[in-house]
């Protein structure tokens, strides 16, 4: 699974290049699927490749559409694996793609203290995004809950990153060059202290889901 997401990274800008809002559809229906497919960085690059123009260049709401209905048919697809067989599946391939069972316990952790609205903030982080539908099939979350919340979620995560991405590439190609590497080096920064800041706050989920699920059940009153 680790040569997937290498390849897919290697591959990433000649995809986006060839394939535009199909390289996307594509990579964010199997990363919801649980495969780690980087498909936000895709998302990200067909978006900037949109602001560009050109005769080839896909049009912005054709990629956010296309992000939305990959999320959704992958995440659908997730949670029916995961309803019928997802704890087997876990047990053998989890660890795999990632989800080995600290992470298998921070996810249960999670759909007790939030519900739903984990399936929406999932989308938004890279680890959630592969396992939730997994996950929430597994823990058998109301399928009509888990649609109406995973569409929220597509909708909002492809409309502010695929509409983010797009603005940032305008202003790029618009400024001087010396204002433009400021503003790729800000925002490179910036997606640096999200991801420390995110690693650091899962550390410290974990600890809480593992504290949370090794208590011994209340005996019945």
């Amino acid at each position: 699974m680790a040569s997937l997401h290498v390849l897919s990274e290697a591959s990433l800008t000649q995809a986006a290049l060839a394939y535009g809002a199909w390289a996307v559809f594509v990579s964010v229906m199997l990363e919801s699927t649980g495969l780690p497919v980087p498909s936000e960085s895709i998302l990200i690059a067909v978006a900037v490749l949109a602001a560009g123009g050109g005769p080839h260049a896909p049009a912005l709401p054709t990629v956010i559409l296309a992000a939305v209905a990959g999320a959704v048919l992958g995440d659908n697809l997730g949670y029916a694996i995961g309803r019928g067989a997802g704890r087997a599946i876990l047990a053998r391939y989890g660890p795999q793609i990632g989800l080995g069972p600290p992470r298998q316990r921070l996810g249960h952790y999670l759909f007790l203290r939030y519900g739903g609205r984990i399936v929406i903030v999932a989308r938004f982080v890279s680890v959630l995004r592969t396992a939730v539908s997994l996950l929430a099939g597994t823990t058998h979350m109301p399928w009509p809950r888990f649609l109406a919340c995973n569409a929220s979620g597509a909708i909002a995560w492809a409309s502010l990153v695929g509409g983010g991405a797009y603005l940032l590439g305008e202003r790029v190609r618009a400024w001087s060059w010396p204002a433009s590497l400021a503003l790729l080096v800000i925002a490179a920064a910036c997606l640096i202290a999200g991801a420390v800041l995110l690693k650091r706050r899962e550390r410290q989920l974990q600890a809480q889901a593992d504290r949370v699920l090794s208590r011994p059940p209340a005996a019945a009153g």
